[in-house]
């Protein structure tokens, strides 16, 4: 019975072959099945009853008298079905042990396909910081401020702390110097001097940037990741009216994109420039840029991740400008030009009264570049000095910040002297 078994079994026919002409056996030359032991080209599978197959090779299914591969999925290495419609994937191509961080694609979602996975690769997604629900590229949500394929693009920018900038002269006696504390996104008002004679200028910036928490678990392919700040820089540009002459720059060289640093402050006094004009300008710009890197193992290269690629996160850069401006010429009166028709300079309703309480006015003063900033005048007392009123020795009032705006004040006095 056995011999009779075997001899039957030799000779069934399927698509008229026996197994001894390779009966059920199709080589395919464009298209494979590859295993983790190794690939298979062709079908195999034996004749065991007329023109029905069996024992097909893995990725390969018995359809009537041939073993026939099964259906194609993008991306498997190794695919099995039980017919040309039931497909599924045992593994991915790229998948380099059947493990989170070691697939470039996945089937273990949807083992009818294979979906691209956030790993190591550059047409994938790093997703770093960020999170890969499931394991999928198409999952990816990038932390807190970040985002772009591989969550590379930073979209906060650092945070000036303190940007300063002052001009003095030789003894220090005369500053010219903004409010440092400024970091606003408005504009800082103008900062105007009538002094010419500065010798050093001294500036200071203090930005700071911090990484977003992550931890890193040892079998992830990011190795390693930094980020703050990389670049911090002053640069006072020097105009003569509107046209250019000449820059200073001060660059930190604590820091850059391989270096970041969370926070740091640079002071730079360097040498000012001499000869300043009427309407000269000094613009004094304070940048602070972020950026860093993630190391990431490339797996394939090297699975006990020897092999590492280095990748730059895109960061924004962070400015604050302040004006520095020389007015040389003295405000002036409407009365220089306009003759006797505009406002005096100060005046009082009369001179001569018995009323403690005088209003003093002004108005008609101007100036072309800077404009009125403001007011100031002193109050003095006049002194009878034997046979003549003497002013200037006893000073009653002072106010060195009147708004410009003020035209008038009121005072109860008796001899007055009143100097603007």
């Amino acid at each position: 019975m056995k011999y009779e078994y075997k001899y039957e079994y030799i000779k069934a026919l399927c698509s008229k072959k026996t197994n001894l002409n390779g009966a059920c056996n199709i080589k395919y030359g464009n298209d494979f099945i590859r295993t983790r032991a190794g690939y298979y080209y062709q079908s195999g599978g034996s004749c065991t009853a007329p023109d029905t197959c069996s024992g097909c090779n893995t990725g390969f299914y018995s359809d009537g008298p041939y073993c026939r591969i099964c259906a194609k999925i993008e991306n498997c290495n190794h695919r099995v079905c039980t017919s040309s419609s039931d497909h599924q994937c045992q593994w991915c191509e790229g998948e380099l042990q059947p493990n989170r961080y070691y697939r470039a694609y996945t089937q273990h979602v949807d083992k009818t396909k294979c979906q691209k996975a956030c790993s190591w690769r550059t047409d994938s997604s790093r997703c770093f910081p960020g999170v890969c629900t499931d394991e999928l590229a198409s999952n990816c949500v990038c932390s807190t401020n970040f985002e772009g394929t591989h969550c590379q693009d930073i979209n906060e920018a650092p945070e000036i702390l303190w940007n300063y900038c002052e001009f003095t002269d030789t003894g220090g006696h005369n500053k010219l110097k903004n409010d440092p504390n400024w970091i606003k996104d408005d504009p800082h008002p103008i900062i105007w001097t009538n002094f010419v004679a500065y010798t050093r200028i001294k500036f200071e910036i203090n930005a700071k940037y911090l990484q977003p928490v992550v931890t890193i678990d040892s079998t992830h392919y990011v190795k390693d990741f930094r980020v703050g700040v990389i670049e911090e820089k002053v640069t006072l540009s020097y105009y003569k009216g509107s046209t250019f002459k000449d820059v200073k720059t001060g660059t930190s060289p604590r820091m850059d994109k391989n270096q970041p640093v969370d926070k740091n402050l640079e002071t730079w006094d360097k040498a000012s420039w001499s000869g300043y004009e009427h309407d000269d300008k000094v613009i004094v710009a304070f940048t602070s840029t972020n950026g860093g890197y993630v190391k990431v193992a490339d797996r394939e290269q090297n699975v006990w991740d020897k092999v590492t690629n280095t990748y730059y996160y895109n960061g924004q850069t962070a400015t604050r400008e302040f004006e520095y401006h020389w007015d040389l010429v003295d405000p002036v009166h409407c009365s220089v030009t306009s003759g006797t028709s505009c406002s005096s300079f100060v005046s009082t309703a009369t001179d001569i009264t018995n009323n403690p309480s005088i209003t003093f006015t002004w108005g008609g003063w101007s100036d072309a570049l800077a404009g009125i900033d403001r007011f100031e005048y002193d109050l003095f007392e006049l002194k009878d000095v034997g046979t003549k009123l003497v002013d200037g020795m006893d000073k009653k009032q002072s106010n060195a910040n009147v708004s410009a705006t003020d035209s008038s004040v009121s005072y109860f006095i008796d001899l007055f002297d009143f100097i603007m």
